[in-house]
């Protein structure tokens, strides 16, 4: 089967050709990239365009490299204002690929934040006007989006809540009185447990580890993955794929992580690297070279003092 016969491959080949701005291309590239492999794992489409996948992972790799260089002459060469725009741009993008991929939930929230983006960069005073009504464009979309996922995923949790109740209705009920040893009997036991009648050995069926999880314990998820008003999914296979490349830091939009009472003793506060770094780098592997880097630096910072 070739590319032009799969709709699969038309859409991951579609994403490179998103690849507008730099931060965007190292998203799309690589999202291209596994999307393409994935499809060649599966006998989707021809082995051949492997080089494509190849090709795509490279751009994505040379633009990580690349890239402070790459941003240092865009911020030269642009406003703030629309590099603030082009991320909020970014983010609808990113978003309009999550829910092409059936991630609704976190599509809904980067369609919020790409709006959140827009409102605060409209407030900024002396901003051009055809920024503007891009802004107010993009914005309008963006909401229109949000409000419909927001509607989906409202009918999807009453309709796993009604069928936590329903579960939780056939659960035993839990004993009030206290339990002692003399209350417990063998006959007790739940009837799937007492075993065959004619050796006395408990009918054990074991589960396969690569069956999903049954009824009862998606309700359980579904029940207590609510906390405080606030839903706290568990971690997918997906979110190992989530890419960081936004121009302007995250900020949480439930506010600042607060000081436990035992670090307020030892701690500050929380800081990002680039509070008291002036420009902070990760290091991703450790050899020689980073450290007599780094030596040198320092023996010359301890010179100049």
């Amino acid at each position: 089967m070739s590319k032009d016969d799969d709709p699969e491959a038309q859409k991951a080949m579609q994403l490179a050709q998103k690849a507008l701005e730099y931060e965007e291309a190292i998203y799309f590239y690589a999202e291209a990239s596994h999307r393409i492999l994935s499809l060649i794992a599966r006998k989707k489409i021809l082995p051949i365009l492997k080089r494509n996948a190849t090709e795509y992972l490279e751009r994505a790799e040379y633009l990580k490299r690349e890239l402070p260089r790459l941003q240092a002459d865009i911020i030269a060469k642009r406003s703030p204002q629309q590099l603030q725009f082009e991320s909020a741009e970014f983010t609808a993008l990113k978003a309009i690929d999550m829910e092409e991929r059936g991630e609704i939930d976190q599509a809904a929230d980067c369609y919020e934040k790409s709006v959140e983006l827009c409102l605060n960069l409209m407030k900024l005073p002396n901003i051009d006007p055809q920024l503007r009504q891009k802004l107010r464009g993009l914005a309008a979309q963006a909401l229109e989006r949000a409000e419909y996922l927001k509607l989906k995923i409202e009918t999807r949790n009453k309709a796993e809540e009604t069928e936590a109740m329903q579960l939780s209705a056939l659960l035993p009920s839990v004993p009030t009185g206290d339990l002692s040893l003399s209350d417990l009997h063998l006959d007790d036991r739940a009837p799937a447990a007492r075993g065959n009648a004619a050796t006395g050995s408990p009918q054990i069926h074991p589960r396969n580890q690569h069956e999903g999880l049954t009824k009862e314990e998606l309700a359980v998820l579904a029940a207590t993955s609510r906390i405080n008003g606030r839903r706290y999914v568990p971690f997918l296979e997906q979110d190992l794929k989530e890419q960081f490349n936004f121009s302007l830091p995250f900020s949480d939009k439930h506010g600042k992580l607060a000081l436990t009472e035992k670090q307020v003793k030892r701690l500050k506060d929380w800081a990002r690297p680039s509070d008291f770094f002036s420009e902070p780098t990760l290091i991703k592997k450790i050899d020689n070279r980073h450290f007599r880097l780094f030596f040198r630096g320092f023996t010359c910072h301890c010179c100049a003092v």
